[in-house]
């Protein structure tokens, strides 16, 4: 009786030992979770803030450019940009324009993409034309050149 006591002493003192690492281990995890999920909220907010000011950059980018509805498609790259400018300068006039006028950036939307009525009903080889400009002045000048055209 005395050795079966023993024994069972020795595995209680081995099951003590497992409880007393397993309850260190447990610690060990809630705190790293209680880490994890403060870092997960300061990620989150982080990541709203960015979005919320990438949204504030995209707009203000988005100020400078004219669209243009009714350019023939085929036309890439640097190329779209000089062939725009040019039909820009004939058909406006340039005269409206200063002496450093400059497309910055053009590219082309695919036909499906419309953006009002007039594009939804224009030929569908015809495509929207977005180019964008610096300064807002000349963009200024320019769309009060179109409407005066326009009209």
């Amino acid at each position: 009786m005395q050795s079966d006591l023993s024994l069972i002493r020795e595995d209680l003192a081995k099951i003590c030992d497992r409880v007393f690492n397993v309850e260190k281990t447990v610690d060990s995890l809630q705190s790293d979770m209680d880490m994890i999920k403060s870092k997960t909220l300061s990620l989150a907010s982080e990541n709203h803030l960015l979005q919320n000011k990438l949204e504030d950059l995209e707009n203000r980018s988005r100020r400078y450019n004219i669209r243009i509805v009714g350019f023939p498609e085929g036309v890439e790259g640097r190329q779209l940009a000089k062939q725009l400018k040019d039909v820009i300068l004939k058909n406006l006039g340039s005269e409206h324009f200063s002496s450093m006028f400059q497309i910055e950036r053009a590219h082309q939307i695919p036909g499906g993409e419309t953006f009002s009525r007039e594009a939804a009903t224009s030929n569908l080889n015809e495509a929207a034309i977005i180019y964008g400009q610096r300064h807002d002045t000349e963009k200024s000048k320019r769309m009060l050149t179109y409407r005066l055209l326009g009209d």
